[in-house]
């Protein structure tokens, strides 16, 4: 997906090196960002929330924002792991804050974004990484 590095996204598709200009991998670069060097939008103090951050690509997510200097939200059905996240973020410099959520809960998602509103602040940036799987066996 040529180009799909968006701007600010570039430092997880080619190194943050390369996307602040100060990298060594030109041709990498060159290549996430069609050929030219982009200038990455500010972020900071942006208020970001991750679905799915406990682990994983979500809490990848959640720590290049904290990185790129976004108020990060972390949100998870895994409370223990999201918490972790949390401090984790936190003892790292980030500002981050963890809410309890199962996605597939519509009502739950309403009720976190408006917390989320009166807490912390409008929310700027979502990125929807949990998903909803039902699992089986592979007989069944």
């Amino acid at each position: 997906m040529r180009g799909w590095c968006w701007d600010w996204i570039s430092s997880w598709g080619c190194g943050t090196e390369d996307a602040l200009g100060g990298g060594e991998d030109e041709e990498r670069n060159a290549h996430c960002t069609g050929g030219e060097r982009k200038k990455m939008k500010d972020l900071n103090g942006k208020i970001a929330v991750v679905t799915g951050a406990a682990r994983g690509m979500g809490r990848l997510h959640a720590e290049n924002l904290g990185r790129e200097g976004c108020v990060v939200v972390l949100t998870d059905v895994d409370g223990a792991g999201l918490d972790e996240a949390a401090r984790d973020l936190v003892s790292r410099g980030f500002e981050a804050h963890g809410y309890e959520l199962d996605v597939s809960d519509r009502a739950a998602c309403f009720e976190v974004c408006e917390r989320v509103r009166s807490e912390v602040g409008p929310i700027d940036i979502l990125i929807n990484n949990a998903g909803i799987t039902e699992c089986y066996a592979v007989l069944d």
